[in-house]
């Protein structure tokens, strides 16, 4: 590794989170900068996903987070086709309210991503949609689908056949 640096992140804890605090500044600072210099924006996730895998022991399971990461499925299948893809989904009824809440943050903060008003029937919709993509993306691509519900229902059983699968 590089000067001597030991990657933070292994597998001992489960709730090793990788943050600034955490992460090698070169490679951060490189990251960025790739971003910065780019001028290709589909090749930001790859960007992220090398930037994560530096930080890192081999063979660290990484773990992605975010609302949507329906645009991004295409370019992880290509940067890691041998991983295992688990996308959690949520009721498209709570999706929508969160988003709404978090639009209405976002406003008062005066962030510049803050999104148009669009009503909660029209979340709704842009929840099915991805939805859609995501079953359709999942079954060509061995991608397995996780309700946050049934988790949430039933959180061990639903985590004994998540470890099975894995």
């Amino acid at each position: 590794m590089r000067g001597g640096e030991a990657p933070q992140l292994s597998l001992e804890r489960f709730s090793n989170v990788l943050g600034t605090v955490n992460s090698h500044r070169k490679d951060l600072v490189n990251f960025l900068d790739a971003i910065k210099d780019s001028q290709d924006t589909t090749q930001v996730t790859h960007y992220f996903l090398e930037f994560l895998q530096q930080q890192c022991k081999p063979g660290t399971p990484i773990v992605l987070k975010a609302a949507d990461q329906l645009i991004s499925l295409q370019q992880l299948q290509q940067y890691s086709p041998h991983s295992r893809k688990i996308a959690i989904i949520r009721d498209g009824r709570d999706a929508a309210i969160s988003a709404i809440h978090y639009r209405k943050l976002m406003q008062k903060r005066d962030a510049p991503w803050a999104q148009k008003e669009e009503a909660y029937l029209g979340q709704v919709r842009g929840w099915a949609t991805r939805a859609r993509m995501l079953a359709n993306w999942a079954e060509k691509n061995g991608i397995t689908i996780l309700r946050y519900e049934d988790l949430h229902r039933d959180f061990f059983g639903g985590c004994g056949r998540l470890f099975e699968l894995m």
